[in-house]
């Protein structure tokens, strides 16, 4: 049997038959370690090298030809196994390479080699120091760790102290967190009772600041506060523009209060006379007349039904045509299912009168008067008023029925807009297409109401 033997840091070459049968099996790259204690040339310095010794075997013939030696200084480990200490200090952190059964293979107190580590117990590296092990199997051999629990208890107390300042910081940071918000928040708090106070003090406008770009419950509160408000001031500014709307009709009706018996005995005796006279079509101005009157001075804000105001406008417009020298022409067409829908009355007197007035004037011949009522749905009608008469620029036609109409000669059509604001709301649709020189169109949308029948 040939015996090779070799360092390390030797260089070989094997042949391939030699190096396939070392690699053959798993099970044959174990081998045998062994240990040998070396003198130096003079013979005054102990040193170990340890030998890893493994039989070859013919690829073929299965046949050991031979056994492979490798060995290396001890001091090799040691160069190893001192990086993995934890510390610099052997007495806080010592490592030992331990065989199967505990001897001692590998430490940086060479005395100790080949000692069992059991039988070193007694030592005070031992007695103040944590164990920990680890086992190299392809070995055998195991890496002991003895690790002084002063040093453990130094670390474990450095960490508590590290854990103790980053829990302060936390706390620190965290109490300042809350600090700032109880301060956001008792603002936010201050800022609307500030606010709810001059309300309380008369001052309806006032509003609660916020930051449009936080969301949190005082954003909202402060959000649905202002809304309140504005609505309140909303609302208290149409109480108070109805006040205002009340008062100038109670003076208007002031101003033309006169005794309707009078008007009505006046205008009876006028009658006779005229028929005494032979005069029959004043006479039939005069009772169509009387019968307007007596319309529009009972109860002025009666609701009627449309198939009554038909009868009204009829008489009107029959006495403004007569007025105006058949100058115009008017047609009524109003849709059976409507005929007995509820409507406050004179409603759109207002606007049949400024189309005559205003529409027609200059015009003595050729107008048109057009009065349309027409089912819409279910729940609303349509009125349209239409004449073909002289019509208005954008100007005149914004200043009357714009958003923010003005007052103008027309106190009639501007007290129609303020009833249907009053009776209707938002629930009525109102629209003017007018152009010079083309006439004028009015078109109206009001929620339908039927009366019964019997009534």
């Amino acid at each position: 049997m040939e015996i090779i033997k070799f360092h390390v840091h030797t260089f070989f070459v094997l042949t391939a038959q030699t190096i396939s049968g070392l690699l053959r099996s798993q099970e044959s790259v174990r081998g045998e370690w062994l240990n040998t204690v070396y003198l130096d040339r003079r013979g005054t310095k102990q040193y170990y090298v340890y030998t890893f010794a493994k039989s070859i075997y013919n690829l073929y013939t299965n046949r050991q030809v031979g056994i492979i030696l490798i060995s290396f200084e001890e001091d090799y480990l040691e160069g190893i196994y001192k990086n993995a200490r934890l510390t610099e200090e052997i007495n806080e952190n010592t490592i030992y390479i331990t065989d199967a059964d505990s001897n001692i293979i590998s430490c940086e107190e060479k005395e100790l080699i080949g000692k069992n580590l059991y039988d070193l117990e007694s030592l005070d590296i031992f007695r103040e120091s944590s164990i920990f092990q680890a086992n190299i199997p392809s070995a055998d051999w195991k890496i002991i760790s003895a690790l002084n629990n002063e040093y453990i208890y130094g670390k474990v107390k450095d960490i508590q102290r590290l854990l103790i300042i980053i829990s302060s910081g936390l706390a620190l940071l965290m109490t300042g967190v809350i600090l700032l918000e109880v301060n956001e928040m008792t603002g936010n708090v201050t800022n609307i009772l500030h606010t709810m106070s001059d309300v309380e003090g008369g001052q309806f406008d006032a509003q609660i600041g916020i930051n449009q770009y936080e969301k949190n419950e005082f954003t909202i509160i402060a959000q649905k506060f202002n809304a309140m408000m504005h609505t309140v001031n909303a609302q208290m500014e149409e109480i108070r523009q109805a006040g205002i709307r009340e008062k100038e009709a109670e003076i208007r009706a002031l101003e033309l209060q006169i005794n309707p018996h009078f008007i009505y005995n006046t205008l009876d005796s006028i009658n006779w006379l005229a028929v005494e006279n032979g005069q029959d079509e004043i006479s039939n101005m005069l009772s169509q007349f009387a019968r307007i009157l007596r319309y529009q001075i009972d109860k002025s804000n009666k609701i009627v039904t449309i198939e009554q105001e038909l009868v009204y406008l009829e008489m009107y417009l029959y006495l403004q045509k007569v007025r105006f020298s058949d100058s115009f022409e008017f047609i009524i067409q109003c849709d059976e299912i409507v005929k007995y829908c509820l409507i406050h009355k004179m409603i759109f007197q207002p606007f049949v009168e400024n189309a005559i007035l205003h529409g027609f004037k200059g015009i003595g011949h050729n107008g048109i008067l057009e009065i349309l009522i027409r089912n819409h749905d279910e729940s609303s009608l349509v009125f349209e008023i239409i004449d073909n008469g002289n019509g208005m620029d954008i100007e005149t036609k914004n200043r009357i029925v714009g958003e923010h109409r003005e007052k103008t000669k027309s106190i009639g059509i501007e007290n129609v807009l303020n009833r249907l604001d009053a009776y209707y709301g938002q629930e009525y649709i109102f629209s003017m297409e007018s152009e010079a020189g083309k006439g004028t169109k009015i078109k109206i949308m009001i929620p339908k109401k039927y009366a019964d029948r019997g009534e």
